[in-house]
């Protein structure tokens, strides 16, 4: 089970054109309220603001209590048994807090500046929207300490017998676990998988830090939006290229060695067999892999689709939620890096098996 429930993420998450990708996984029909989540097509930037993104994060000073004592050094308790502390100012720390509950969400030195979620998420990407860009999701993660906004083409676009959308992610944080970030993703249709910018050129992510003279600098900007105009026609050449480089089975093995390397240990070599194993029977007869199976975007595919769908992390038990924080911190983006390092060394003829590790 995901820590957030349904109605919790029916509350914080909006999501649109559904009726280009369906509904999100943990839509309930019992969570809706007077007003659904859920849009047929684009969400308005109006909706966003009001109903996630309506108050601010605030800059508070922060106090470090020291406990009073008696004169003998002994601490001082009331009536109640509680301990009676002074309260001190930390010239060094601040907190960040939601303007409408007081909510904390990070202890932080002076200069952090927080990005406010209406401005970098909205006020910056507004100009963007209109009959090439809309808004298809929003958030908020970490109770609210977290957010997203993604903008995405209103159609799908076919390549290599399959559907993508380009999209722009924009997103913060205001727990000092993100820069606020720009950057591009791909999603398949008929996969549900989210590729990276490594798929197409570079210059794919913005960064913006949270300091006191953060600003978004007109050429940053510039380059931030043009990340999903270039994403579409730099990620068609890319499949399409993908799609027609042949690998045979010989050169599969070797990938999977490659991207899965044995540990010294039986254990290491068993764990990463059964792991092979997997992703070659995704390769091999999984009806999202198999259409590209004997092409490099076959391979692609099978290891991005297993560690989508597939693939165990210790302590994580929601596959959903999981995916979403690979998408914003980029976890994704380097696991499928190693398949297209790998790919390119098969290609030039430099791809050698892996000794192995440990």
């Amino acid at each position: 089970m995901s820590r957030y429930s349904s109605k919790q993420l029916a509350d914080n998450t909006l999501i649109g054109m559904t009726a280009k990708r369906g509904k999100a996984w943990w839509w309930r029909a019992e969570d809706e309220g007077d007003e659904s989540n859920h849009y047929e097509w684009a969400i308005p930037i109006e909706d966003v603001h009001r109903r996630l993104f309506d108050w601010d994060a605030i800059v508070v000073p922060s106090y470090s209590g020291k406990p009073i004592r008696d004169d003998d050094g002994k601490i001082q308790y009331d009536s109640d048994g509680n301990m009676i502390v002074f309260p001190d100012l930390d010239p060094d720390r601040v907190y960040v807090q939601a303007s409408d509950n007081d909510h904390r969400f990070y202890n932080a030195t002076p200069g952090y500046t927080p990005h406010q979620y209406h401005e970098w998420l909205l006020g910056r990407v507004g100009g963007l929207l209109g009959d090439d860009l809309v808004i298809s999701s929003a958030g908020l993660l970490d109770q609210r300490g977290t957010a997203w906004v993604e903008l995405s083409v209103p159609e799908n676009l076919q390549v290599a017998g399959m559907s993508i959308r380009p999209n722009l992610l924009a997103t913060t944080s205001h727990t000092g676990k993100l820069s606020t970030t720009y950057k591009r993703t791909i999603t398949s249709v008929v996969c549900d998988n989210t590729y990276d910018a490594a798929m197409a050129e570079g210059g794919a992510t913005v960064k913006v830090r949270h300091t006191k003279n953060s600003i978004m600098r007109e050429i940053e900007m510039r380059e931030a939006l043009q990340i999903v105009a270039d994403t579409g026609s730099a990620t068609v050449r890319a499949i399409e290229e993908m799609a027609d480089t042949k690998i045979n089975g010989g050169q599969w093995e070797l990938l999977l060695k490659t991207v899965v390397p044995s540990t010294a240990s039986q254990k290491g070599k068993t764990q990463a067999e059964n792991v092979r194993d997997a992703i070659d029977r995704m390769y091999q007869h999984d009806d999202r892999v198999a259409p590209w199976n004997g092409t490099a975007f076959g391979a692609f595919q099978a290891w991005s689709t297993y560690n989508t769908h597939e693939r165990r992390v210790k302590g994580q038990t929601d596959r959903a939620e999981r995916n979403m924080w690979d998408a914003i911190d980029g976890g994704t983006a380097k696991r499928d890096q190693l398949m297209l390092d790998a790919l390119a060394q098969l290609t030039a003829g430099t791809l050698r098996e892996p000794e192995p590790v440990g």
